[in-house]
């Protein structure tokens, strides 16, 4: 499977920091295994995160974004089955840390 990641941080002063990065990674599913039920198609990514520092806690927010290309099967023993597949997913995430 191959797979690139590139991702950058900046830090705004001591309470704010903004990150931010791609991805992609390469299916290890042929055309030949492909089915509905083995999904697999290459992965695009795009992630987008802030942290806010607050004494000795942090409140971390993160969103992520991954979609896949177009898939097609034709040759499903159900045919139902067949046809086009397309992902879309979105993550979002907050956390708050505290230290003590």
């Amino acid at each position: 499977v191959w797979d690139a990641r590139f991702g950058v941080e900046w830090r705004y002063d001591a309470r704010w920091q903004a990150r931010a990065g791609l991805s992609w990674q390469k299916t290890p599913v042929n055309g030949t295994d492909f089915s509905p039920r083995l999904p697999g198609a290459d992965r695009y990514g795009f992630s987008v995160g802030l942290t806010r520092t607050f004494g000795d806690g942090k409140l971390d927010f993160a969103y992520m974004f991954l979609w896949t290309g177009a898939r097609a099967i034709t040759n499903d023993r159900i045919a139902a089955y067949n046809g086009t597949y397309k992902t879309r997913i979105h993550i979002v995430a907050l956390d708050w840390r505290w230290a003590f």
